[in-house]
């Protein structure tokens, strides 16, 4: 096959047609996120070569001036083309591989070949989340239950460890988890709390700590987080404080989970004056994400997980609202955009990472005014983003156009966009004044300026919330 040779293209309509050429030429495989959250999209070749593109907008992959060049050049280790694209650089490497096998590059990556618009059950994606000597790896894709205890034994002492799971989790997961973990040389203590947002809390963590003091876990032992979003942060608080601090690996079965709260180090309980109040950043040392699991979910749980995959779309990657099918891939892309932006601001010191609160605010506020139960997350965060898409409207001038389309995508996996009567706005008031994202008294609202493009306000007031919601109370045209 003759090499590629693109001049620099410049702008929407002629990347459009690079991308164009490159599929009709290549078979696509999918992609897999890369070292520093980047993207590496798969193509195969007519002679059987696998190619791999990389980037993900301009942050994503930079080449140095020197390095801007067209065609084939032979004197690198491997052959490579680079070409720019609408200010992104992106640079196509010849591999061989063997169809559905798993491979690795000196960067830690992660590959295989799957049939044309996806990837297959056995293939995995690899996202890495930088954070100096404490960098971990997500693992994506099916069939990964089974290789936690194998992956896990790479980067944690093998020994005693607790595995933390819910009453409906451990039922459906747990043994299967727990036979791969054994397997690998871990002993086993398996801590259940009951399913729900009511587990998290001190005196569920203080328990869970307890339990493990009597299995005789130490500083050299380990935690397992096998669940969604509430166990994850259970877990990896009990990690947090359990000897002043122990590793732990989050074994996300949701897509909340999945996509969001796995990834961060965010961990934490909830308070009677407001949710996640008590806490701290403890990173995991490495999270496998098995979109198997994904199966089990019933409708409404799985739906409630669209909500945090919107709110990515709107925040940082717009064009994501028309590509959501291929589910494993669409996992691992979330799990990019979350990894590149904590990687920034790990803390939550630079306002870089409040991005990720689009939504929240008012989600918060009415999930703890219903009562905890009343709204899965998901659903809450939903009549959020609703609110905030508003306020961006009026406040942000964001194009209509684009309000009409998350309010679509919302939709379209049935997630509230109405708040019923009986939840009283003074109520939700009340809770948003103890929420973080309070600062020093002073609202920080995040909203949208443009499809993809957040920012952190500091000009929303509180009548302005208080007209947000109220209009939560009207009926949502998404025609």
């Amino acid at each position: 096959m003759a090499p590629l040779s693109f001049e620099r293209v410049e702008g929407r309509t002629a990347a459009s047609r690079l991308w164009n050429e490159l599929i009709q030429r290549y078979h696509y495989l999918g992609y897999t996120p890369m070292s520093g959250a980047q993207l590496r999209y798969f193509v195969r070749g007519n002679d059987g070569r696998e190619l791999a593109l990389l980037g993900f907008g301009a942050a994503a992959w930079r080449l140095a001036e020197r390095d801007r060049f067209i065609g084939w050049d032979t004197s690198q280790r491997e052959a490579r083309l680079c070409h720019v694209v609408n200010n992104s650089r992106f640079l196509i490497l010849p591999w061989v591989r063997s169809p559905n096998r798993y491979g690795s590059s000196d960067s830690g990556l992660a590959f295989g070949a799957g049939k044309k618009g996806g990837w297959g059950h056995g293939v995995r994606m690899i996202v890495s989340v930088p954070w100096g000597e404490a960098a971990y790896d997500v693992h994506v894709g099916g069939g990964l239950l089974d290789r936690v205890g194998e992956l896990a034994a790479g980067v944690v002492k093998v020994g005693r460890c607790a595995l933390i799971s819910d009453s409906r989790v451990a039922e459906l997961h747990g043994d299967r988890l727990e036979r791969g973990l054994v397997a690998a040389g871990f002993a086993m203590t398996r801590l259940v709390v009951p399913h729900g947002e009511r587990s998290k809390s001190l005196e569920v963590a203080g328990g869970l700590c307890e339990g493990m003091i009597e299995a005789g876990l130490d500083r050299s032992s380990c935690v397992f987080a096998l669940g969604g979003g509430v166990v994850g942060d259970l877990a990896g608080f009990v990690a947090a404080i359990y000897y002043r601090g122990i590793p732990f690996v989050q074994v996300p079965t949701t897509i909340v989970a999945q996509v969001d709260s796995s990834v961060g180090g965010k961990t934490g309980v909830n308070a009677v004056g407001g949710k996640n109040l008590i806490g701290a950043f403890h990173q995991p040392k490495l999270v496998v994400a098995d979109t198997d699991s994904l199966a089990t979910l019933p409708d409404r749980e799985r739906n409630q997980g669209y909500a945090e995959v919107i709110k990515h779309a709107a925040i940082r990657d717009f064009a994501m609202l028309d590509e959501m099918e291929d589910l494993p891939a669409l996992m691992a892309r979330n799990v990019a955009i979350k990894a590149a932006i904590v990687a920034e601001d790990v803390f939550e010191t630079k306002g870089l990472r409040a991005l990720l609160n689009f939504g929240h605010t008012i989600g918060h506020g009415i999930e703890n005014a219903a009562g905890y139960g009343r709204f899965l997350h998901g659903e809450a965060i939903s009549l959020g983003i609703v609110a905030a898409t508003r306020l961006s409207v009026k406040k942000a001038g964001l194009d209509p156009a684009v309000q009409d389309r998350i309010f679509s995508a919302l939709a379209k996996y049935a997630l509230p966009m109405v708040l019923p009567e009986e939840v009283g706005t003074a109520d939700i008031m009340t809770a948003l004044r103890t929420d973080k994202k309070f600062a020093s008294g002073a609202i920080r609202f995040v909203l949208l300026r443009a499809a993809g493009e957040a920012f952190v306000s500091g000009e929303v007031s509180e009548a302005d919330i208080l007209g947000a919601i109220e209009g939560l109370r009207n009926p949502v045209d998404c025609a």
